[in-house]
């Protein structure tokens, strides 16, 4: 119960300092340039820029291998201090409409539910979370620094999502993996779409009515976002909103825009991009849409002057690069590569037929318009048709245009995957564009009614259809978060038995001494004392000259030498419930219907059947509750 109440309170800490670090993006840039429109965000637009601050402030730290605990609770600590600071100094809120304290207390009880249920939420996806994305935080933790050459996970992603984790994690362990994507950025997209109707032209704080928040429990709470594992889901969606917000604050088509206001918007899409690879796409696609849209419409008013169109571009291209470089030169440092799949790194080449087949134009064409016209995707374009027929947010078109070029990027890429891990990997941004539009068109057409009585009825009618719809869905996402709750309160991935059962493991291997682990759960074991090697999609990713497969023992244990690896641990590949390195479960797949899984299958078994016969050739140093280590010397 302690425990569950310490991590609770911690993650409103988190957040707090997200609002205390984008306080002070704000006043620095604000300054910078004399852009006051930088300065007094509201607190969901401040968590954004701060998120994005803090994010910045991550790279650089685990490219000095300075991430270490103490540093990232400092870091909470002052931030949320700084927030606490602009609290009492700053000015006073200005006084709520009684009308607005039900509707405030009717989005406190979602809110919480869900925030709650992620304190110590636990997804089925050990495959990912197990093996790969908790491990990354137990080694950004324990060393300071995110260096997996081995792993196909680390090369697709700059790592802002695992720093993000290890916020939370510096105080807890990885049962509190999910708290800041499903519960602190759950709240800071709340945040984001309900001060989008306190800007400056849209009502301001005086401003804000009943349907704004009902407007906001539809699209943040009842929208289904769907997840799966603890990488980025809801970060993204909260960065891609935060810039959003930031692109609306500095229109592309004025007629001059400050440096400060194009630094923060390459802050947040810097922020955004070191989650995840396609995130980098979606944020580089989204800005040259909106550069592309500001320039078109200063031409269209007779704004020919081009030397201050390269400019701007000067501007979002060197910040973005800046903010994001501490990121990219980690990853090189982790997989050779600054930009994936750009550059490949340490990705094996040939690999990539796994992922996706050689298909001819007009069937890759037509997979991709299966793709957009399936329901769960399809219903969330709609509202871009807005755009062909009014003039609506440059930022908002924006989105939508990164939106599609980033989802038309990854589904023929993948093209081996099904429509709903597709899905997921697009949801974050498309839903962002989604929300972006809807609040954005939804207030002008609100704003745009007449005041007299047919206008008034209107409104009146369209908040009772939203009132109706709000009240009549809004206990169901309340009962799977109070049920979410039920079921994984008190409960730990990993016993305190199976930890101890990997120390003793790490105990039978000298210090220092490079290991190399196929095992359920990687994050349990110390990162400092040995170098962990851990693999998570064999076949894909290896140093140079490359984990050799289907050549026999003898090749593994020479390449793993030339590795400095001197041991490898690993568990009954016989038993079930392996997560990744099980054999019942790659037989299946090699005689499945998924071609992804099917190609890849033989690498699994070719390393699991490799390990077996170096585990019989060679000196067997432990072997204890299923797991084994040898000793190659």
């Amino acid at each position: 119960m302690v425990g569950y109440v310490f991590e609770f309170a911690w993650g409103f800490v988190v957040l707090a300092a997200f609002i205390g670090w984008g306080g002070v993006a704000s006043q620095v840039l604000g300054r910078f340039g004399g852009a006051s429109e930088t300065t007094h965000p509201d607190w969901g637009l401040a968590a954004g820029w701060g998120m994005a601050l803090v994010l910045a402030a991550g790279g650089v730290l685990s490219l000095a291998s300075l991430a270490r605990p103490w540093l990232l609770v400092a870091l909470v600590v002052v931030g949320a201090a700084l927030a606490g600071r602009r609290l009492v100094a700053g000015p006073r809120p200005m006084p709520v409409d009684r009308r607005l304290w039900c509707l405030m207390a009717l989005a406190v009880v979602p809110l919480l539910t869900r925030y709650a249920g992620a304190v110590t939420h636990q997804a089925m996806s050990c495959s990912d979370d197990n093996i790969a994305y908790f491990a990354f935080v137990a080694r950004l933790l324990d060393t300071g620094t995110l260096l997996e050459p081995f792993s196909l996970r680390r090369l697709s992603a700059y790592g802002g999502q695992t720093f993000l984790q290890a916020l939370v994690m510096a105080v807890g362990d990885e049962d509190n993996a999910y708290l800041i994507d499903r519960g602190v950025a759950f709240i800071v997209a709340f945040g984001l779409v309900i001060g989008f109707f306190r800007e400056p032209g849209r009502g301001g704080e005086s401003g804000l009515k009943p349907v704004h928040y009902l407007v906001t429990l539809a699209l943040v709470v009842i929208l289904p976002l769907p997840l799966l594992n603890s990488s980025s889901h809801v970060t993204g969606l909260a960065l891609f909103l935060t810039l959003f917000r930031t692109l609306e604050r500095a229109p592309p088509d004025a007629a001059g825009t400050a440096p400060a206001r194009l630094w923060m918007i390459g802050l947040v899409a810097a922020g955004a991009a070191s989650l995840k690879a396609t995130f980098l796409v979606m944020a580089a696609a989204t800005l040259v849409a909106w550069w592309l849209i500001g320039t078109w419409r200063r031409c269209g008013k007779g704004g020919r002057d081009w030397r201050r169109h390269v400019v701007v571009a000067t501007h979002l291209a060197a910040s973005t690069l800046t903010f994001l470089a501490p990121w990219m030169a980690l990853l090189y440092r982790s997989s050779a590569t600054p930009l994936f799949p750009i550059v490949q790194g340490h990705h094996r080449p040939g690999f990539a037929a796994t992922y996706s087949g050689d298909l001819p134009l007009a069937e890759l064409a037509a997979f991709l318009g299966d793709f957009l016209i399936q329901p769960q995707v399809g219903l969330f374009l709609v509202p871009i048709l807005l755009y062909a027929f009014r003039r609506g947010s440059p930022a908002g078109l924006a989105l939508y245009a990164g939106a599609i070029t980033t989802a038309a990027a990854t589904v023929m890429t993948l093209t081996y995957d099904n429509i709903e891990t597709l899905h997921r990997y697009v949801a974050p941004f498309v839903n962002a564009a989604f929300i972006a539009t809807t609040i954005a068109f939804a207030d002008d057409a609100r704003r745009a009614m007449p005041t007299a009585a047919d206008g008034r009825r209107r409104r009146r009618t369209g908040d009772a259809i939203l009132w109706v719809l709000v009240l009549a869905l809004l206990p169901v996402p309340i009962h799977h978060d109070v049920k979410r709750i039920a079921d994984t309160y008190g409960q730990a991935i990993l016993t305190a038995e199976n930890r101890a059962a990997y120390a003793r493991v790490q105990a039978a291997v000298p210090a220092g001494k490079k290991l190399l682990v196929l095992v359920n759960h990687p994050f349990a074991f110390d990162y400092q004392r040995n170098v962990i090697v851990n693999v998570d999609v064999p076949g894909a990713v290896s140093p140079d000259p490359g984990m050799p497969f289907f050549q026999g023992p003898g090749a593994l244990k020479a390449y793993l030498k030339g590795q400095s690896i001197r041991a490898v641990a690993f568990r009954d590949f016989a038993a079930p419930g392996g997560c990744l390195y099980g054999r019942d479960l790659w037989l299946a797949h090699a005689q499945g219907d998924n071609p992804m899984w099917r190609a890849q299958s033989k690498y699994y078994l070719d390393l699991m059947d490799n390990v077996l016969k170096l585990a019989a050739a060679e000196r067997v140093v432990h072997r204890d509750r299923g797991l084994t280590v040898i000793a190659l010397d």
